[in-house]
C-alpha cells in the first residue's frame, strides 16, 4: 500500500500539477488516488467532494484538449 500518506501527498501534487497547466501529469496523480476525495487540497472547501471533482474533471478535460 505505501506511506499512509501518500494519497494526501497526490492530491496535493495533481492540484499543484494542475494549476501550473500539466494536464497529463495531474490526470495520471488523480488516477493514482481516485476514490478518495477527502485529500488536503480538497479538505478546506465547503464541499470537498465537489471541489474533487471539479479539479479532477479539468484536469480531464485540459489533457483531452491537448491530445488534440
Amino acid at each position: 500500500m505505501g506511506h499512509p500518506e501518500l494519497p494526501w501527498a497526490r492530491h496535493t501534487l495533481a492540484s499543484f500539477l494542475l494549476r501550473q497547466g500539466r494536464f497529463r501529469e495531474s490526470v495520471a496523480q488523480f488516477r493514482h488516488v481516485d476514490g478518495y476525495t477527502l485529500g488536503l487540497p480538497w479538505h478546506y472547501q465547503a464541499f470537498p467532494r465537489l471541489s474533487y471533482r471539479s479539479h479532477r474533471t479539468r484536469a480531464m478535460w485540459g489533457a483531452l484538449l491537448l491530445r488534440r
